[in-house]
């Protein structure tokens, strides 16, 4: 018989793959098993690329998603400085009240 055993782990996304199959000469013959070992453990590694792949672009995804919110809080963050200094101001305020001053002496 011809096994093919394919054991993949992605300890990032939690993803375990474990196969172990077995194509038998009694039932193939000897090529034809060995030529579907072969073809099976072919499409199981195209089949792994495949899913990285899938999770390269899900994280450049959230990766743009993240750099596109962080930009849109930080514009919202400086108008909202703006948006403060306007409520109160950039001027210093003009007291109503003249406070005393050491030079002037009471008459």
């Amino acid at each position: 018989a011809w096994r093919v055993l394919f054991n993949k782990k992605d300890y990032e996304h939690n993803f375990f793959v474990k196969c172990s199959c077995y194509f038998r000469v009694p039932i193939y013959g000897f090529e034809r098993a060995k030529e579907l070992a072969i073809a099976y453990r072919r499409r199981l590694d195209a089949e792994w690329d495949e899913q990285q792949r899938i999770w390269a672009d899900l994280h450049a995804k959230r990766e743009q998603e993240r750099a596109k919110r962080r930009s849109e809080r930080a514009i919202a963050a400086s108008q909202q400085v703006h948006a403060e200094q306007s409520i109160y101001g950039t001027e210093e305020p003009e007291p109503l009240l003249e406070a005393p001053r050491s030079d002037r002496t009471p008459q």
